[in-house]
């Protein structure tokens, strides 16, 4: 067999090119004993510990020296090593193995899976409980000493047609097969497809397998910071591998939930509750966001928000770039061009807008600022190997940045995040922090950082890098619960390591205005979904280069999907890029599809307390719907689910005006929801796409809910909940809550729940949990007539509405509005049927 060992060309690091004959395998097994949840194998020196953190969650971490505190972080084989992409609320049961010897091998068996330790050489196999091998060695664990550095890699068993999902924001094909990825946040602007790596490092694999009995979905975390890499058979077409130039080599396995072997949503809920499950955010948060480098006063700030309100085009907050700041030092305000922020953030909210400020982590070197003062006094920053701060070179010129690993310095950088907040500021966007020099440069390796002063001294800027921007987040996030305890925090970022869901949402970073990044981008939020990290967007239209009007119009459609819709430009490519900046046809476009992402916001929202719960995102890859069907897998990176139900197709080609469609198989098929007409599942269709459509369809049995229009949700009043309905068989909730304080964790919430079933045309039965309330006066239901057949006679709650007087005023009343059957009724009813 043959083992890559070359990392990308232009990366000089000493692990990207270490020869096969370099590393060490792990022999024979010596002995093997069970120390508390975990079986440690003496393999004559080197030792392997697997830990059964529950019945489906397995820890595997190697210790080249047989000292597993060396690596470790002090923890010795039983122990969690200390991680910052580990979720501290999270309690593992722990199980105490039961170790069968066999004579060649030695089992372990749980609910979920079989352990399989070979004896000779030492090799590991999990497996199905009916006997599947899930994630398989094949040279296993290995190491290498490279200049004082401990390379190591463990080798897995490639089974052909094998899928990769995850990986964080790659910019290649959903599935990775057939990749070699690398994990080391860089700033890199105006990326380019199959450019890797760029801005964050998320080593987790989502690992479908075909099979004599179908699909195995799995998943694996490789839990180290330091740069690392994933070869996923481009070296070898029998085995996949994964690494890091320093470091331990621990990673936690994933089984398949039982009885569902093809799932991919059981390993991904298992890898949110070991890093940590999106909290909920703020319902503001997925309104439309409008940025631009720069709006460089506060006189522009007001245009903008009152030219969105004069036009009637929705907008939820206006995002200022670094001009806003004085001299670029954070915590700041330019006296000139923002004199008063106070006063602009108040009369932004009177127009239903919030205020975004962008936050570098750069502190500029100046003795008369009082950042640079605390900061240097109260050691908040990172240090070389003298004791000295580390200097270098961003936007303010010469700049420390904080040490986000101390404990100290995260809670005053926090607690400054007041001086914003007392200025009507009420979110915050973290940029710069892979962290990023000017010029594209890394920090020095012997950059020194605290690492909570743990006891096991400082770490360097090889272990930290690709945790700065996850640190960062923390600090701002914990800072901003501590200032405003009752209030749910909005902050975004740029770079991310395993775990930032706990914080931030994410932008993809400086993107391009091309038709190759509409789709990449489509392709990285979905990855970034299959990651942990669902609250994701990009730069809509693209923040370098200037949209031709159709590219910014689909981009448009588009960012309907996005589980965050931001457009954020530079004002060194173009002049304008808001919605009317392309002509009255675009701006109609751009109207239509904001209106109906406030719409559809019920929906959006619902989706997101749903990943809170289960990791399962709000913007889906057709692939974690449909794992049993291949055709899922590869070529339809252009559509997605939104929601439980709702499957999109944006347009991502330049001049077209019709698409291929790939409809899954499911039981009922599909509603397009612009024309009423069914479509049956399992096949490939080419529709039609005219430029102010995006093709949408229902599942069936699913239900969709909309909001009435609105400007802004601070301009929202309560109205009719439309549900679109489609006929078939399945089930939807909807939640609600007061989208913004933290009374839902104590019960304050509501949830409906709607069971669709088709017995001779549509019946619906609803559900009701909570005491917060439908914030809503009716509802409107909406069933394709293509989906009732010759059902026309309407009950509710069982007594017959009469469609002969309707009235379309009426609380209580259906009608017929176009391909839909209407049926309006109150909030309070329990059954809705027509037949």
């Amino acid at each position: 067999m043959s083992y890559s060992t070359v990392g990308p060309a232009d990366l000089p690091h000493p692990f990207a090119a270490v020869p096969d004959d370099r590393f060490t395998l792990l022999g024979d097994v010596v002995s093997a004993e069970v120390v508390g949840s975990t079986v440690v194998l003496d393999c004559g020196g080197p030792r392997l510990a697997v830990s059964l953190l529950a019945s489906d969650v397995a820890r595997v971490r190697l210790a080249p020296t047989g000292d597993f505190t060396v690596a470790g972080h002090g923890a010795d084989a039983d122990e969690t090593p200390f991680s910052y992409a580990l979720d501290d609320q999270t309690a593992w049961p722990g199980l105490t193995p039961v170790l069968i010897d066999n004579g060649s091998e030695w089992t372990v068996t749980t609910d979920a899976m079989t352990l399989r330790v070979r004896k000779s050489p030492c090799r590991l196999s999990f497996e199905t409980p009916a006997g599947r091998p899930f994630l398989q060695d094949s040279a296993g664990a290995g190491f290498a000493e490279v200049d004082g550095r401990t390379v190591t890699r463990c080798w897995k068993t490639l089974i052909p047609e094998t899928r990769f999902f995850g990986q964080g924001d790659k910019t290649f094909e959903l599935d990775r097969a057939g990749r070699q990825l690398t994990f080391w946040n860089a700033d890199t602007y105006a990326y380019a497809p199959e450019q890797d790596p760029i801005y964050k490092s998320i080593p987790f694999s989502l690992v479908l397998a075909p099979g004599d009995d179908g699909w195995t979905g799995a998943g694996l975390f490789f839990d180290n910071s330091f740069r690392s890499e994933m070869d996923l058979g481009v070296a070898s077409e029998s085995d996949w591998w994964f690494g890091a130039e320093d470091g331990e080599l621990r990673y936690y396995v994933f089984a398949p939930e039982a009885g569902e072997a093809a799932g991919l949503k059981h390993p991904l809920r298992r890898y949110c509750d070991l890093t940590g499950h999106k909290p909920m955010p703020a319902r503001w948060s997925l309104g439309f966001h409008q940025s631009r480098w720069n709006y460089q006063d506060d006189g522009y700030a007001r245009w903008i928000a009152h030219e969105f309100r004069r036009r009637d085009l929705p907008l939820e907050c206006i995002h200022l770039d670094i001009a806003y700041m004085d001299g670029y030092r954070v915590f700041t305000w330019d006296p000139e061009a923002f004199p008063d922020p106070k006063a602009l953030t108040d009369d932004l909210k009177e127009l239903g807008v919030r205020t975004v400020v962008i936050v570098d982590p750069g502190v500029k070197v100046d003795p008369d600022y009082f950042a640079y003062q605390e900061g240097t006094t109260r050691r908040f920053f990172c240090e070389n190997p003298d004791g000295t701060d580390f200097t270098d070179t961003v936007w303010p010129g010469d700049v420390h940045w904080p040490d986000f690993s101390k404990i100290e310095a995260r809670m005053w950088w926090g607690e400054t995040h007041k001086r914003y907040l007392d200025a009507g500021v009420t979110g915050f966007w973290n940029d710069m922090n892979e962290p990023a020099i000017l010029g594209g440069r890394d920090f020095p390796d012997e950059v020194r950082f605290a690492f909570e002063d743990r006891g096991t001294g400082p770490t360097d800027h090889r272990e930290a890098h690709n945790v700065y921007g996850l640190l960062m987040a923390k600090a701002t996030h914990e800072g901003l619960r501590t200032i405003r305890p009752d209030e749910r925090p909005f902050l975004l970022t740029r770079a991310c390591f395993a775990g930032s869901q706990r914080y931030a949402a994410a932008w993809t970073g400086d993107n391009v205005s091309s038709w190759e990044h509409l789709l990449l981008s489509l392709q990285i939020c979905q990855s970034l979904s299959l990651s942990g990290l669902g609250f994701c967007g990009p730069d809509i239209g693209g923040f370098a280069g200037a949209p031709s009007p159709e590219l910014f119009a689909r981009w448009m459609q588009a960012g309907v999907l996005y589980p965050f819709m931001r457009t954020h430009y530079s004002h060194e490519e173009i002049d304008q890029q808001e919605p009317w900046s392309f002509g009255e046809e675009v701006e109609g476009i751009s109207r239509r599809y904001l209106t109906l992402r406030y719409q559809l916001l019920p929906t959006i929202y619902s989706a997101f307390e749903r990943c809170t719960r289960t990791g399962e995102p709000p913007l889906k890859a057709l692939a974690l719907e449909h794992p049993e069907d291949p055709n899922t897998h590869r070529g339809c990176d252009d559509q997605m689910y939104l929601g439980q139900h709702l499957m999109a197709c944006p347009v991502v080609a330049d001049g077209a005006r019709q698409r291929e469609v790939y409809f899954p198989d499911v039981l009922g098929g599909w509603t397009d929801v612009w024309t009423g007409e069914a479509v049956p599942g399992g096949q490939r269709r080419t529709v039609d796409a005219p430029l102010d459509t995006l093709p949408l369809y229902g599942r069936a049995g699913g239900v969709v809910a909309l909001d009435p229009p609105t400007l802004s949700t601070a301009l929202s009043a309560p109205g009719t909940l439309t549900l679109w309905a489609f006929p078939g068989t399945g089930t939807s909730s909807f939640y609600f809550d007061d989208g913004l304080s933290y009374a839902h964790e104590g019960g304050d919430f509501f949830r409906l729940g709607v069971e669709v079933d088709e017995a001779d045309g549509f019946g619906a039965t609803l559900t009701r949990e909570g005491s917060y309330g439908l914030p809503h006066h009716r509802i409107e239901w909406r069933i394709p007539l293509s989906g009732l057949g010759d059902a026309h006679h309407v009950t509710v709650d069982g007594v017959t509405i009469d469609s002969s007087e309707a009235d379309p005023d009426a609380d209580t009343t259906t009608f017929e509005d176009g391909p839909w059957r209407v049926v309006r009724t109150r909030t309070d009813v329990t059954r809705v049927e027509v037949r």
